[in-house]
Protein backbone atom coordinates (compact mmCIF):
# COMPACT_ATOMS: atom_id res chain seq x y z
CA UNK A 1 0.00 0.00 0.00
CA UNK A 2 0.91 3.45 -0.56
CA UNK A 3 2.77 5.52 2.56
CA UNK A 4 1.28 6.12 5.58
CA UNK A 5 -1.99 3.86 4.42
CA UNK A 6 -0.35 0.30 5.55
CA UNK A 7 -0.01 1.27 8.82
CA UNK A 8 -3.53 2.22 9.64
CA UNK A 9 -4.67 -0.73 8.17
CA UNK A 10 -2.35 -3.35 9.60
CA UNK A 11 -1.93 -2.07 13.23
CA UNK A 12 -5.79 -2.05 13.85
CA UNK A 13 -7.76 -4.50 15.06
CA UNK A 14 -10.97 -4.72 13.12
CA UNK A 15 -13.05 -7.02 15.20
CA UNK A 16 -12.98 -4.70 18.58
CA UNK A 17 -14.98 -2.00 16.86
CA UNK A 18 -17.23 -4.11 14.98
CA UNK A 19 -17.89 -5.64 18.43
CA UNK A 20 -18.69 -2.05 19.92
CA UNK A 21 -21.23 -1.26 16.96
CA UNK A 22 -22.83 -4.65 17.37
CA UNK A 23 -23.57 -4.07 20.96
CA UNK A 24 -24.99 -0.79 20.19
CA UNK A 25 -26.93 -0.93 18.22
CA UNK A 26 -28.41 -4.27 19.38
CA UNK A 27 -29.05 -2.47 22.81
CA UNK A 28 -30.70 0.64 20.26
CA UNK A 29 -32.92 -2.37 18.94
CA UNK A 30 -33.66 -4.54 21.44
CA UNK A 31 -34.49 -2.22 24.21
CA UNK A 32 -36.56 0.08 22.00
CA UNK A 33 -38.79 -3.38 21.46
CA UNK A 34 -38.73 -2.17 17.97
CA UNK A 35 -38.34 -5.95 16.93
CA UNK A 36 -41.61 -6.59 18.01
CA UNK A 37 -43.33 -3.78 16.54
CA UNK A 38 -44.86 -4.73 13.08
CA UNK A 39 -44.59 -2.81 10.06
CA UNK A 40 -44.74 0.74 9.57
CA UNK A 41 -47.74 0.71 6.93
CA UNK A 42 -48.03 4.59 6.91
CA UNK A 43 -44.55 5.19 5.86
CA UNK A 44 -44.25 2.71 2.83
CA UNK A 45 -43.86 -0.70 4.20
CA UNK A 46 -47.21 -1.34 2.73
CA UNK A 47 -45.02 -1.77 -0.28
CA UNK A 48 -43.81 -4.75 1.42
CA UNK A 49 -47.00 -6.11 1.20
CA UNK A 50 -47.61 -5.29 -2.56
CA UNK A 51 -44.36 -6.82 -3.56
CA UNK A 52 -44.80 -10.25 -1.58
CA UNK A 53 -48.31 -10.30 -3.29
CA UNK A 54 -47.33 -9.33 -7.23
CA UNK A 55 -43.80 -10.24 -7.88
CA UNK A 56 -42.64 -13.82 -7.27
CA UNK A 57 -41.10 -14.94 -10.35
CA UNK A 58 -37.42 -14.68 -11.13
CA UNK A 59 -38.93 -11.71 -14.23
CA UNK A 60 -40.47 -10.09 -11.71
CA UNK A 61 -37.60 -9.87 -9.10
CA UNK A 62 -34.99 -9.48 -10.96
CA UNK A 63 -35.79 -8.56 -14.55
CA UNK A 64 -38.64 -6.44 -15.26
CA UNK A 65 -37.01 -3.33 -12.80
CA UNK A 66 -34.29 -2.57 -15.49
CA UNK A 67 -36.75 -3.44 -18.65
CA UNK A 68 -39.36 -1.09 -17.38
CA UNK A 69 -36.49 1.69 -17.43
CA UNK A 70 -37.06 1.86 -21.51
CA UNK A 71 -40.94 1.91 -21.90
CA UNK A 72 -42.77 5.08 -22.72
CA UNK A 73 -44.90 5.07 -19.82
CA UNK A 74 -43.91 8.16 -17.52
CA UNK A 75 -42.20 7.39 -14.40
CA UNK A 76 -42.17 8.21 -11.20
CA UNK A 77 -38.64 6.99 -9.64
CA UNK A 78 -35.13 5.99 -10.92
CA UNK A 79 -34.34 3.29 -9.03
CA UNK A 80 -34.29 -0.23 -10.28
CA UNK A 81 -31.65 -1.61 -7.96
CA UNK A 82 -33.67 -1.18 -4.85
CA UNK A 83 -36.97 -2.74 -6.83
CA UNK A 84 -35.16 -5.70 -7.35
CA UNK A 85 -34.22 -5.40 -3.34
CA UNK A 86 -37.59 -4.99 -2.27
CA UNK A 87 -38.84 -7.48 -4.19
CA UNK A 88 -36.22 -10.11 -3.86
CA UNK A 89 -36.41 -9.42 0.31
CA UNK A 90 -40.36 -9.39 0.30
CA UNK A 91 -39.79 -13.29 -1.07
CA UNK A 92 -37.18 -14.38 1.03
CA UNK A 93 -37.98 -12.43 4.45
CA UNK A 94 -41.72 -12.80 3.55
CA UNK A 95 -44.04 -10.84 5.87
CA UNK A 96 -42.34 -11.49 9.26
CA UNK A 97 -41.49 -7.94 10.36
CA UNK A 98 -38.87 -9.22 12.75
CA UNK A 99 -36.69 -10.63 10.53
CA UNK A 100 -36.78 -7.55 8.60
CA UNK A 101 -36.18 -5.14 11.40
CA UNK A 102 -32.71 -7.85 12.21
CA UNK A 103 -31.99 -7.45 8.32
CA UNK A 104 -31.84 -3.29 9.03
CA UNK A 105 -29.44 -3.99 11.87
CA UNK A 106 -27.05 -5.93 10.22
CA UNK A 107 -27.10 -3.73 7.74
CA UNK A 108 -26.76 -0.28 10.31
CA UNK A 109 -23.85 -2.37 11.95
CA UNK A 110 -21.67 -3.20 9.45
CA UNK A 111 -22.38 0.77 7.33
CA UNK A 112 -21.32 2.35 10.68
CA UNK A 113 -18.66 -0.41 10.85
CA UNK A 114 -17.41 0.66 6.96
CA UNK A 115 -17.58 4.15 7.55
CA UNK A 116 -15.26 3.84 10.67
CA UNK A 117 -12.66 2.18 8.79
CA UNK A 118 -12.52 4.96 6.04
CA UNK A 119 -12.04 7.10 8.72
CA UNK A 120 -9.29 5.35 9.97
CA UNK A 121 -7.93 4.89 6.54
CA UNK A 122 -7.97 8.92 6.78
CA UNK A 123 -5.65 8.93 9.44
CA UNK A 124 -8.15 9.88 11.66
CA UNK A 125 -7.14 8.38 15.46
CA UNK A 126 -9.90 6.09 16.34
CA UNK A 127 -12.35 8.12 18.24
CA UNK A 128 -12.17 10.66 15.13
CA UNK A 129 -12.80 7.50 13.24
CA UNK A 130 -15.75 6.55 15.72
CA UNK A 131 -17.11 10.13 15.73
CA UNK A 132 -16.84 10.29 11.60
CA UNK A 133 -18.87 7.09 11.48
CA UNK A 134 -21.34 8.06 14.42
CA UNK A 135 -22.28 11.75 12.62
CA UNK A 136 -22.95 9.72 9.04
CA UNK A 137 -25.34 7.41 10.62
CA UNK A 138 -26.45 8.11 14.11
CA UNK A 139 -29.38 10.64 14.37
CA UNK A 140 -31.94 11.79 12.00
CA UNK A 141 -30.50 10.09 9.57
CA UNK A 142 -31.17 6.60 11.78
CA UNK A 143 -34.88 7.14 11.15
CA UNK A 144 -34.41 5.11 7.42
CA UNK A 145 -33.17 1.87 9.72
CA UNK A 146 -36.84 1.78 11.10
CA UNK A 147 -38.43 1.48 7.73
CA UNK A 148 -38.43 -0.73 4.54
CA UNK A 149 -39.51 0.84 1.80
CA UNK A 150 -37.34 3.57 1.85
CA UNK A 151 -33.81 3.08 0.05
CA UNK A 152 -31.32 5.07 1.94
CA UNK A 153 -30.75 2.04 3.90
CA UNK A 154 -29.11 -0.08 1.21
CA UNK A 155 -27.60 2.94 -0.78
CA UNK A 156 -25.47 4.28 2.05
CA UNK A 157 -24.12 0.78 2.97
CA UNK A 158 -22.93 1.08 -0.78
CA UNK A 159 -21.87 4.74 -0.70
CA UNK A 160 -19.44 3.57 2.25
CA UNK A 161 -18.36 0.57 0.19
CA UNK A 162 -17.59 2.83 -2.44
CA UNK A 163 -15.68 4.97 -0.22
CA UNK A 164 -13.69 2.19 1.38
CA UNK A 165 -12.27 0.50 -2.03
CA UNK A 166 -11.73 4.76 -3.13
CA UNK A 167 -9.29 4.98 -0.19
CA UNK A 168 -7.39 1.91 -0.80
CA UNK A 169 -4.16 2.65 -2.62
CA UNK A 170 -1.73 -0.40 -3.30
CA UNK A 171 1.42 -0.67 -4.98
CA UNK A 172 0.70 -3.89 -6.79
CA UNK A 173 -0.72 -3.20 -9.66
CA UNK A 174 -2.99 -6.31 -9.57
CA UNK A 175 -4.28 -5.39 -6.32
CA UNK A 176 -5.03 -1.78 -7.13
CA UNK A 177 -6.78 -3.24 -10.07
CA UNK A 178 -9.24 -5.36 -7.78
CA UNK A 179 -9.29 -2.50 -5.93
CA UNK A 180 -10.60 0.31 -8.43
CA UNK A 181 -13.15 -2.35 -10.23
CA UNK A 182 -15.04 -2.43 -6.68
CA UNK A 183 -14.76 0.76 -6.58
CA UNK A 184 -16.50 1.70 -9.70
CA UNK A 185 -19.11 -1.44 -8.98
CA UNK A 186 -20.39 -0.35 -5.63
CA UNK A 187 -20.23 3.46 -6.73
CA UNK A 188 -22.41 2.57 -9.75
CA UNK A 189 -24.83 0.06 -7.80
CA UNK A 190 -25.49 2.86 -5.13
CA UNK A 191 -26.66 5.24 -8.36
CA UNK A 192 -28.77 2.61 -9.38
CA UNK A 193 -30.46 2.28 -5.61
CA UNK A 194 -31.44 5.73 -5.38
CA UNK A 195 -31.51 8.66 -7.60
CA UNK A 196 -29.88 10.98 -5.31
CA UNK A 197 -26.54 9.03 -5.11
CA UNK A 198 -26.23 9.45 -9.27
CA UNK A 199 -25.22 13.25 -7.67
CA UNK A 200 -22.39 11.87 -5.16
CA UNK A 201 -20.44 10.18 -8.31
CA UNK A 202 -18.64 13.40 -8.82
CA UNK A 203 -17.97 13.96 -5.19
CA UNK A 204 -16.95 9.95 -5.39
CA UNK A 205 -14.12 10.63 -8.08
CA UNK A 206 -12.65 13.87 -6.48
CA UNK A 207 -12.37 11.93 -3.71
CA UNK A 208 -10.38 8.94 -5.07
CA UNK A 209 -8.10 11.59 -6.74
CA UNK A 210 -7.55 13.57 -3.65
CA UNK A 211 -7.60 10.75 -1.18
CA UNK A 212 -4.16 9.67 -3.38
CA UNK A 213 -2.63 12.87 -4.06
CA UNK A 214 -2.89 13.35 0.14
CA UNK A 215 -1.99 10.15 1.15
CA UNK A 216 1.12 9.67 -1.04
CA UNK A 217 2.45 13.28 -1.49
CA UNK A 218 2.05 13.85 -5.55
CA UNK A 219 -0.36 16.40 -7.07
CA UNK A 220 -4.21 16.11 -8.03
CA UNK A 221 -3.29 15.81 -11.42
CA UNK A 222 -0.94 13.01 -10.51
CA UNK A 223 -3.33 11.61 -8.83
CA UNK A 224 -5.86 11.54 -11.53
CA UNK A 225 -3.68 10.22 -14.41
CA UNK A 226 -2.90 7.08 -12.06
CA UNK A 227 -6.84 6.63 -11.55
CA UNK A 228 -7.82 7.65 -14.82
CA UNK A 229 -9.65 5.04 -15.98
CA UNK A 230 -11.70 4.26 -12.69
CA UNK A 231 -12.24 8.12 -12.08
CA UNK A 232 -13.44 8.24 -16.04
CA UNK A 233 -15.98 4.77 -15.66
CA UNK A 234 -17.79 6.36 -12.91
CA UNK A 235 -17.91 10.03 -14.71
CA UNK A 236 -19.44 8.94 -17.65
CA UNK A 237 -21.92 6.59 -15.76
CA UNK A 238 -22.71 9.79 -14.06
CA UNK A 239 -23.72 11.59 -17.19
CA UNK A 240 -25.02 8.77 -18.97
CA UNK A 241 -27.82 8.26 -15.89
CA UNK A 242 -28.22 12.24 -15.97
CA UNK A 243 -29.44 11.79 -19.48
CA UNK A 244 -31.48 8.94 -19.10
CA UNK A 245 -33.63 10.40 -16.08
CA UNK A 246 -33.37 13.59 -18.71
CA UNK A 247 -34.66 11.44 -21.94
CA UNK A 248 -36.36 8.59 -19.95
CA UNK A 249 -39.41 9.80 -19.16
CA UNK A 250 -38.29 9.81 -15.56
CA UNK A 251 -40.19 12.61 -13.39
CA UNK A 252 -38.85 12.57 -10.03
CA UNK A 253 -40.51 12.90 -6.53
CA UNK A 254 -42.45 15.83 -6.18
CA UNK A 255 -40.64 16.74 -2.86
CA UNK A 256 -37.69 16.56 -4.57
CA UNK A 257 -35.53 18.30 -7.71
CA UNK A 258 -35.03 21.55 -9.52
CA UNK A 259 -38.05 24.50 -9.38
CA UNK A 260 -39.02 27.73 -8.34
CA UNK A 261 -38.53 26.61 -4.25
CA UNK A 262 -34.97 25.23 -4.87
CA UNK A 263 -33.65 28.59 -4.18
CA UNK A 264 -36.13 29.42 -1.41
CA UNK A 265 -34.01 31.03 1.37
CA UNK A 266 -36.55 29.51 4.26
CA UNK A 267 -36.34 26.29 3.56
CA UNK A 268 -32.34 26.23 3.28
CA UNK A 269 -32.70 27.85 6.40
CA UNK A 270 -35.50 25.23 7.67
CA UNK A 271 -32.70 22.54 6.25
CA UNK A 272 -29.60 24.21 8.09
CA UNK A 273 -31.91 24.91 11.46
CA UNK A 274 -33.21 20.94 11.32
CA UNK A 275 -29.65 20.10 11.34
CA UNK A 276 -28.46 22.70 13.55
CA UNK A 277 -26.55 19.88 16.30
CA UNK A 278 -24.23 18.49 13.23
CA UNK A 279 -23.80 21.93 11.10
CA UNK A 280 -23.04 23.80 13.76
CA UNK A 281 -19.94 21.75 14.95
CA UNK A 282 -18.76 21.03 11.77
CA UNK A 283 -18.78 24.95 11.50
CA UNK A 284 -17.01 25.61 14.52
CA UNK A 285 -14.40 23.46 14.00
CA UNK A 286 -13.52 25.15 10.72
CA UNK A 287 -13.16 28.06 12.20
CA UNK A 288 -10.56 27.23 14.69
CA UNK A 289 -8.75 25.16 12.09
CA UNK A 290 -8.94 27.99 9.24
CA UNK A 291 -7.75 30.91 11.76
CA UNK A 292 -4.99 29.33 13.46
CA UNK A 293 -3.73 25.30 12.58
CA UNK A 294 -3.69 24.93 8.38
CA UNK A 295 -0.48 25.20 7.24
CA UNK A 296 -0.64 24.04 3.47
CA UNK A 297 -4.26 24.70 0.98
CA UNK A 298 -7.23 23.08 1.53
CA UNK A 299 -8.83 24.02 -1.55
CA UNK A 300 -8.95 20.45 -2.48
CA UNK A 301 -10.72 19.41 0.54
CA UNK A 302 -13.52 21.71 0.62
CA UNK A 303 -14.11 20.77 -3.34
CA UNK A 304 -14.74 17.31 -1.81
CA UNK A 305 -17.04 18.65 0.65
CA UNK A 306 -19.01 21.12 -1.59
CA UNK A 307 -19.80 18.51 -4.22
CA UNK A 308 -20.93 15.86 -1.28
CA UNK A 309 -23.43 18.30 0.29
CA UNK A 310 -24.32 21.25 -2.16
CA UNK A 311 -26.08 19.02 -4.79
CA UNK A 312 -27.89 16.88 -1.81
CA UNK A 313 -28.92 20.18 -0.58
CA UNK A 314 -30.46 21.85 -3.73
CA UNK A 315 -32.74 18.76 -4.99
CA UNK A 316 -33.92 18.49 -1.27
CA UNK A 317 -34.10 22.30 -0.59
CA UNK A 318 -37.81 22.84 -1.60
CA UNK A 319 -39.12 20.42 0.86
CA UNK A 320 -36.38 20.78 3.02
CA UNK A 321 -33.14 18.11 3.83
CA UNK A 322 -33.58 16.13 6.72
CA UNK A 323 -34.34 12.83 8.85
CA UNK A 324 -33.32 9.93 6.01
CA UNK A 325 -32.85 12.45 3.87
CA UNK A 326 -29.98 13.69 5.14
CA UNK A 327 -28.54 10.87 3.55
CA UNK A 328 -25.85 10.57 2.06
CA UNK A 329 -25.23 14.67 2.62
CA UNK A 330 -24.15 13.35 6.26
CA UNK A 331 -21.45 12.23 4.83
CA UNK A 332 -19.52 15.43 3.80
CA UNK A 333 -21.08 16.98 6.92
CA UNK A 334 -18.86 14.66 9.09
CA UNK A 335 -16.10 14.91 6.71
CA UNK A 336 -16.47 18.18 7.45
CA UNK A 337 -16.42 18.14 11.50
CA UNK A 338 -13.65 15.37 11.52
CA UNK A 339 -11.10 16.04 8.83
CA UNK A 340 -10.20 19.76 10.80
CA UNK A 341 -10.61 17.96 13.85
CA UNK A 342 -7.99 15.11 13.30
CA UNK A 343 -5.33 18.17 12.27
CA UNK A 344 -5.74 20.75 15.13
CA UNK A 345 -5.56 17.61 17.56
CA UNK A 346 -2.04 17.07 15.98
CA UNK A 347 -1.28 20.67 15.76
CA UNK A 348 -2.18 21.14 19.94
CA UNK A 349 -2.57 18.65 22.35
CA UNK A 350 -4.25 20.38 24.79
CA UNK A 351 -6.92 21.37 22.17
CA UNK A 352 -7.01 18.20 20.99
CA UNK A 353 -7.96 16.95 24.70
CA UNK A 354 -10.69 19.55 24.59
CA UNK A 355 -12.37 18.30 21.07
CA UNK A 356 -11.94 14.54 22.01
CA UNK A 357 -14.39 15.21 24.92
CA UNK A 358 -16.91 17.27 22.31
CA UNK A 359 -16.12 14.27 20.29
CA UNK A 360 -17.71 12.29 23.14
CA UNK A 361 -20.44 14.14 23.89
CA UNK A 362 -21.71 14.57 20.19
CA UNK A 363 -21.43 10.56 19.75
CA UNK A 364 -23.39 10.22 23.04
CA UNK A 365 -25.65 12.52 21.93
CA UNK A 366 -26.39 11.12 18.33
CA UNK A 367 -26.35 7.64 19.77
CA UNK A 368 -29.09 8.52 22.43
CA UNK A 369 -31.69 10.42 20.02
CA UNK A 370 -31.19 7.43 17.60
CA UNK A 371 -32.45 5.26 20.81
CA UNK A 372 -35.12 7.62 21.64
CA UNK A 373 -36.52 7.99 18.02
CA UNK A 374 -36.49 3.67 17.73
CA UNK A 375 -38.64 3.83 20.83
CA UNK A 376 -40.65 6.40 19.55
CA UNK A 377 -41.52 4.89 16.45
CA UNK A 378 -41.95 1.42 17.71
CA UNK A 379 -45.06 3.10 20.22
CA UNK A 380 -46.49 4.30 17.17
CA UNK A 381 -45.76 1.28 15.02
CA UNK A 382 -47.78 -0.58 17.60
CA UNK A 383 -50.76 2.03 17.72
CA UNK A 384 -51.03 1.17 13.56
CA UNK A 385 -50.76 -1.93 14.20
CA UNK A 386 -54.13 -1.92 16.77
CA UNK A 387 -55.81 0.96 14.51
CA UNK A 388 -55.51 -2.07 11.50
CA UNK A 389 -56.60 -4.62 14.15
CA UNK A 390 -59.39 -2.46 14.81
CA UNK A 391 -60.29 -2.07 11.37
CA UNK A 392 -60.29 -5.19 10.59
CA UNK A 393 -63.11 -5.87 14.03
CA UNK A 394 -65.33 -3.63 12.24
CA UNK A 395 -65.55 -4.14 8.37
CA UNK A 396 -66.10 -7.47 6.98
CA UNK A 397 -64.42 -8.29 3.13
CA UNK A 398 -67.90 -6.50 1.86
CA UNK A 399 -68.98 -3.84 4.56
CA UNK A 400 -67.78 -0.63 3.47
CA UNK A 401 -65.02 1.35 4.92
CA UNK A 402 -64.42 5.24 4.44
CA UNK A 403 -61.02 6.20 4.57
CA UNK A 404 -60.94 10.44 4.96
CA UNK A 405 -58.04 12.40 5.08
CA UNK A 406 -56.53 15.54 3.01
CA UNK A 407 -55.10 15.08 0.00
CA UNK A 408 -51.97 16.74 0.81
CA UNK A 409 -51.38 16.28 4.56
CA UNK A 410 -51.98 12.85 4.84
CA UNK A 411 -51.40 11.75 1.19
CA UNK A 412 -48.91 8.77 2.05
CA UNK A 413 -51.65 7.44 5.04
CA UNK A 414 -54.41 7.42 2.35
CA UNK A 415 -52.18 6.27 -0.33
CA UNK A 416 -50.87 3.34 1.89
CA UNK A 417 -54.73 2.50 2.93
CA UNK A 418 -55.57 1.02 -0.28
CA UNK A 419 -53.13 -1.77 0.12
CA UNK A 420 -53.70 -2.65 4.21
CA UNK A 421 -57.57 -2.46 3.62
CA UNK A 422 -56.92 -5.23 0.49
CA UNK A 423 -54.34 -6.83 1.39
CA UNK A 424 -54.12 -6.90 5.28
CA UNK A 425 -57.91 -6.51 6.44
CA UNK A 426 -58.97 -8.08 3.15
CA UNK A 427 -61.75 -5.51 2.54
CA UNK A 428 -62.78 -4.68 -1.09
CA UNK A 429 -65.42 -1.92 -0.04
CA UNK A 430 -63.10 0.68 0.64
CA UNK A 431 -63.79 4.27 -0.49
CA UNK A 432 -61.92 7.61 -0.41
CA UNK A 433 -62.89 10.55 1.01
CA UNK A 434 -60.99 13.83 1.30
CA UNK A 435 -61.55 17.35 2.77
CA UNK A 436 -59.56 20.44 2.00
CA UNK A 437 -59.40 23.87 0.74
CA UNK A 438 -58.63 22.30 -3.08
CA UNK A 439 -58.75 19.80 -4.85
CA UNK A 440 -61.63 17.94 -2.22
CA UNK A 441 -64.64 16.28 -2.03
CA UNK A 442 -65.24 18.12 0.79
CA UNK A 443 -64.19 21.70 1.65
CA UNK A 444 -62.97 22.84 5.24
CA UNK A 445 -60.17 25.09 5.15
CA UNK A 446 -58.41 24.18 8.79
CA UNK A 447 -55.58 22.93 6.97
CA UNK A 448 -54.97 25.35 4.83
CA UNK A 449 -50.91 26.19 5.33
CA UNK A 450 -50.35 23.22 5.70
CA UNK A 451 -51.47 22.31 1.94
CA UNK A 452 -49.30 25.32 0.32
CA UNK A 453 -45.96 22.93 1.71
CA UNK A 454 -46.68 20.10 -0.12
CA UNK A 455 -48.58 21.69 -3.15
CA UNK A 456 -46.33 19.38 -5.24
CA UNK A 457 -48.41 16.29 -4.76
CA UNK A 458 -51.34 15.34 -7.10
CA UNK A 459 -54.55 14.65 -5.17
CA UNK A 460 -55.52 12.53 -8.48
CA UNK A 461 -53.07 10.32 -8.01
CA UNK A 462 -55.03 9.17 -4.85
CA UNK A 463 -58.20 8.62 -6.71
CA UNK A 464 -56.96 6.57 -9.10
CA UNK A 465 -55.44 4.23 -6.48
CA UNK A 466 -58.46 3.96 -5.45
CA UNK A 467 -59.80 3.13 -8.63
CA UNK A 468 -62.11 6.03 -8.41
CA UNK A 469 -64.15 4.33 -5.71
CA UNK A 470 -64.89 7.64 -3.64
CA UNK A 471 -67.10 8.69 -1.49
CA UNK A 472 -69.12 10.85 -3.84
CA UNK A 473 -69.26 8.36 -6.48
CA UNK A 474 -71.37 6.56 -3.85
CA UNK A 475 -75.63 7.52 -4.13
CA UNK A 476 -77.21 7.92 -0.96
CA UNK A 477 -78.23 4.85 0.05
CA UNK A 478 -75.00 3.24 -0.11
CA UNK A 479 -73.51 6.04 1.83
CA UNK A 480 -75.74 4.73 5.12
CA UNK A 481 -74.80 1.07 4.88
CA UNK A 482 -70.93 2.35 5.53
CA UNK A 483 -69.52 0.27 8.57
CA UNK A 484 -66.34 1.86 9.23
CA UNK A 485 -65.05 5.43 8.90
CA UNK A 486 -60.87 6.50 9.45
CA UNK A 487 -60.53 9.91 9.81
CA UNK A 488 -57.15 11.61 9.69
CA UNK A 489 -56.25 14.25 11.58
CA UNK A 490 -59.13 13.85 13.99
CA UNK A 491 -58.39 15.98 16.76
CA UNK A 492 -58.75 19.20 14.42
CA UNK A 493 -61.35 17.88 11.72
CA UNK A 494 -63.78 16.13 13.53
CA UNK A 495 -66.08 19.12 14.54
CA UNK A 496 -65.84 21.04 11.38
CA UNK A 497 -66.81 17.64 9.55
CA UNK A 498 -69.51 17.06 11.46
CA UNK A 499 -71.10 20.64 11.03
CA UNK A 500 -71.07 19.31 7.55
CA UNK A 501 -74.12 17.60 8.17
CA UNK A 502 -73.31 14.84 6.16
CA UNK A 503 -75.59 11.96 5.57
CA UNK A 504 -73.13 9.31 6.10
CA UNK A 505 -71.18 11.23 8.82
CA UNK A 506 -73.24 11.29 11.79
CA UNK A 507 -71.07 10.63 15.25
CA UNK A 508 -73.81 9.00 17.11
CA UNK A 509 -74.49 6.46 14.87
CA UNK A 510 -71.15 4.48 15.42
CA UNK A 511 -68.24 3.70 18.26
CA UNK A 512 -65.88 5.87 18.25
CA UNK A 513 -61.98 5.04 19.49
CA UNK A 514 -59.67 7.55 19.05
CA UNK A 515 -55.74 6.92 18.53
CA UNK A 516 -53.80 10.15 20.05
CA UNK A 517 -50.68 9.31 19.00
CA UNK A 518 -51.19 8.79 15.57
CA UNK A 519 -54.19 11.35 15.42
CA UNK A 520 -56.84 9.19 13.60
CA UNK A 521 -60.62 7.99 15.00
CA UNK A 522 -62.06 5.08 14.00
CA UNK A 523 -65.89 4.51 13.57
CA UNK A 524 -67.38 1.48 13.81
CA UNK A 525 -71.11 1.35 13.07
CA UNK A 526 -72.87 0.75 16.38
Amino acid sequence: MQIGTKKYINTYNFLIPLIVFTIIWAFIFISSEIFNAGFNYFVDDHEIVLSHQNYTSFDDIIVKPFTSLFSAEPKNRFRPLYDVFLRLFSQVYGLNPSVWYFSSFIVATMTTWIFYIVGRLQKFSYLEAGGFATLIVFGQQASTYTRFGTPETSSTFLVALAFLFGSLNFKNNISQTISNFFFIFFAILSALNKEACILILPAMCFFKIWNLSTQSGISLKEAFFKNSISVLVVLASFLGLLTWLKLGNVNGPGYAGVDRDTLSIEHFISSLTSNGAIFGYAILANIVYLRKYHKQSVTAFYILIFLIIIPQLIIYNKTGLFWHYVLPAAIGVSWLTFYPISKIARQSHSLGTRLTAIIIIVIIAQIIFTRNYFQETANRVKIIQSLVTETSTCVNRHDSLAIVGNPYTNFEILYAFTTISSQVIKNDQTYLATYGSKNSQLSIDILKSEEQSLSFLNPQELEDRYRKMTISSLDVQSRSKINGIALTNAKRVEQPLAELKLDWFRPDDFIRKYYPEIDISMYCKK
